[in-house]
């Protein structure tokens, strides 16, 4: 995130992501042959239509069993609702 938000990073530039992939400690020459193919493409999306598990630190939304979405900062008690309707699901 730091590298977008931060330091401008060029998400759309193939050797600005492989040198985070490297700063993370993956193989660069691994990145770079899988983001020239379509290798993950499919998992990736899937992944991507997923709601999110847990709340975002940039976008407050809290999803409950991948089907209840409550956004925003919001008290503990207006929580609980949701919650708890989930686990009677």
């Amino acid at each position: 995130m730091e590298l977008y938000f931060r330091d401008g990073g060029d998400l759309t530039d193939t050797d600005v992501l492989v040198q985070a992939a490297v700063d993370c400690g993956l193989d660069g020459d691994d990145v770079r042959r899988r983001l020239a193919s379509d290798e993950d493409v499919e998992l990736i999306s899937t992944q991507a239509r997923r709601p999110p598990t847990r709340a975002s630190p940039a976008c407050r939304l809290s999803c409950f069993a991948q089907k209840y979405a409550v956004s925003g900062a919001q008290p503990a008690e207006q929580l609980a609702t949701p919650s708890g309707r989930c686990r009677r699901r």
